[in-house]
């Protein structure tokens, strides 16, 4: 969902420099930051994981939120019914979450407890982390804090269906798979994001269990 996510951001940015542009020219005279302009940074992200990502409870609790908070900024809601009623609202998603949270299909399942899991880990913290396997590869668990890992398996032979596992948080990881597997990613992501650009493939199947705190997980 790479592309998406590009054209929203891109759009916001043309649309900001637009209005920069003829406030400089003196043709409008529109005030960005106007009372709670911050709230954007919470209620834009949001929006944007709502779209692009499989997983969506804390984007749709970000947006809430965003939005709430814009309200009480501008009167539009009394702060101490937003204090009264935030908490209880977050309590609801969640527990909707909860039960709508079989998203996969028993088929599915029943595939991933299968598959291989390794103990094998690649971590980086304030660092980079790179790995080239040329060797059978047979499934790991991935950290990113502050950090970037990145872990190249195009030369690895995949003899059966495995799972990755990867947290993001203030990081980045970057996984490039063999063209002939499938991947099937399972995101939570809050203020992230997980990019699947691989296309196609047919022979075993990767399960990518991503999650993304201000990181993002990108799969070529």
């Amino acid at each position: 969902m790479r592309n998406v996510s590009n054209i929203i951001w891109g759009l916001v940015l043309i649309v900001l420099g637009i209005i920069f542009g003829l406030n400089a020219l003196e043709l409008t005279n529109i005030n960005i930051f106007f009372p709670g302009w911050w709230t954007l940074f919470i209620i834009i992200p949001s929006l944007v994981g709502l779209i692009t990502e499989s997983e969506k409870t804390w984007s749709l609790i970000g947006l809430v939120v965003g939005v709430v908070l814009l309200l009480g900024i501008n009167d539009f809601i009394e702060f101490e019914l937003i204090y009264k009623l935030l908490f209880p609202i977050i309590l609801i998603i969640l527990g909707f979450s909860l039960l709508m949270k079989d998203t996969m299909s028993k088929a599915l399942k029943e595939k991933l407890e299968k598959a291989s899991h390794d103990t094998k880990n690649y971590s980086a913290t304030f660092s980079e982390n790179r790995a080239v396997l040329v060797d059978e590869f047979k499934g790991c668990e991935i950290d990113a804090v502050f950090g970037t890992v990145e872990l190249d398996l195009t030369n690895a032979t995949i003899k059966k269906d495995c799972v990755i596992k990867t947290s993001a948080i203030f990081g980045s990881v970057v996984l490039k798979v063999p063209e002939n597997v499938i991947v099937k990613t399972i995101s939570t992501s809050f203020f992230g994001s997980t990019d699947n650009d691989h296309k196609g493939g047919e022979k075993h199947t990767l399960f990518v269990e991503t999650f993304n705190l201000f990181g993002g997980t990108d799969i070529k």
